[in-house]
């Protein structure tokens, strides 16, 4: 049966990646009403989200081939790039899809990963989602997500942010730019900026956006690619070129 073949299109969201964050929200996203395909190198992963409802894809580019919008919730650049790019899963996008990759990779590799897929799918609004939230919050809907994109895929993904997350907070097109950047061979940053919670020190607090002053983000959950069943937690990281003057 194919992906489309089941329940409202209007919104169909594909789930890459169905650890303990990833089925989480999938389950979450289900609970709104939203169809939902997933896919994981385990079927053993998936195996509970299909009971749950959700249609499973043998394919990890058959899961986005109808998909709206696509989130990514993979452990390391590498299985992003594997699954996305050696996977086809770039060539199945849907035009005007929106890519939420919602696992902690770091910003420089979010970076090159965004403008890859600039040079092969400009059709495609690549959003930098990562959350901040263990397995708890993800299970409750109560995630907080740190959203950096084009302004288009505010409304797309807003549906589905709002079944997986307490709160979004959008960051303007920072990752997209510095993509773009990097891409061109103008921009090689040399460090990066570990944000902190809000502290006592007036001085340090005064210089961020307040928005940028938020708790620990989680990692991708179970990596299905290395056998590791536990939750990460770290905190974002913003190349040291985007922070106002004087914050790093």
């Amino acid at each position: 049966m194919s992906v489309s073949d089941s329940g409202d299109e209007r919104l169909r969201t594909a789930v890459l990646g169905t650890g303990i964050m990833g089925s989480a929200m999938t389950r979450n996203l289900l609970a709104a009403g939203l169809p939902t395909t997933v896919w994981d190198r385990s079927a053993g992963a998936t195996m509970p989200l299909a009971e749950a409802g959700a249609l499973v894809a043998p394919s990890a580019a058959e899961a986005v081939r109808d998909a709206r919008v696509v989130i990514t919730m993979l452990p390391t650049p590498d299985a992003v790039s594997s699954v996305v790019f050696d996977g086809g899963v770039a060539g199945a996008f849907g035009a005007g899809a929106a890519w939420a990759q919602m696992g902690t990779i770091g910003a420089a590799d979010t970076a090159e990963i965004a403008g890859r897929l600039g040079q092969l799918r400009p059709d495609v609004l690549f959003v930098d989602a990562p959350v901040s939230g263990s397995k708890g919050p993800a299970e409750k809907g109560q995630l907080l997500i740190l959203a950096s994109g084009p302004s288009a895929a505010e409304a797309i993904t807003r549906p589905v942010f709002s079944a997986i997350g307490r709160k979004t907070l959008w960051l303007g097109e920072a990752v997209q730019r510095l993509g773009e950047r990097r891409r061109g061979g103008i921009l090689r940053p040399r460090r990066r900026v570990r944000l902190r919670r809000a502290g006592p020190s007036p001085e340090r607090a005064g210089s961020l956006p307040r928005s940028w002053n938020v708790p620990p983000r989680s990692g991708a959950g179970h990596d299905s690619l290395r056998g590791s069943d536990k939750a990460r937690s770290t905190r974002p990281e913003v190349p040291s070129e985007l922070l106002p003057p004087g914050a790093g």
